[in-house]
């Protein structure tokens, strides 16, 4: 009889230990996955207006929670890591938005800088001074040693130094 309270007793002791350890791993797995999507759902409504210290402390969070996942992945049932994994899915799809975003910003501003980065370049490629340039609107006829130039721009006999 004193064996059968025994072993009774320890299918028991088993029974609750398996339901206890499963219902921890549940309870963490749901406030994992909870803040994942806490963190995306924040990061969603405020993408446009995160500026580029708060989204790097939004990755920076999202990191951590990736690290504990990673470490606690074999606690969760198939469920609960198929949850995580869409939720890193969407994070995963703003942080792809978010750079698309930061990269049009970017072109916008190199287009309207276009105009003159291309002057720059073509004055720096064929060595032409813009300062030169403004002087040499009115002065066409005389080079700057004084002396006269013909349309060609060879010198005419009667304004050269020799």
């Amino acid at each position: 009889m004193k064996r059968i309270i025994f072993i009774a007793a320890t299918a028991a002791a088993i029974s609750l230990a398996t339901l206890t350890l499963s219902g921890c791993s549940e309870s963490q797995a749901e406030r994992l996955s909870g803040r994942i999507e806490n963190l995306i759902d924040r990061a969603e409504q405020n993408l446009d207006s995160l500026t580029d210290e708060q989204w790097a402390e939004t990755e920076k969070k999202f990191e951590e929670f990736m690290r504990q996942y990673e470490k606690d992945a074999k606690k969760f049932t198939e469920e609960q890591r198929r949850r995580i994994d869409k939720a890193i899915g969407e994070f995963e799809g703003l942080q792809m938005r978010r750079s698309l975003k930061d990269l049009s910003d970017r072109a916008g501003e190199a287009i309207k800088s276009a105009p003159d980065r291309i002057e720059g370049f073509i004055n720096g490629l064929i060595g032409s001074d813009p300062a030169d340039s403004d002087n040499d609107s009115g002065n066409s006829g005389s080079g700057s040693d004084g002396s006269s130039r013909d349309d060609n721009g060879t010198g005419s006999e009667e304004g050269m130094r020799i």
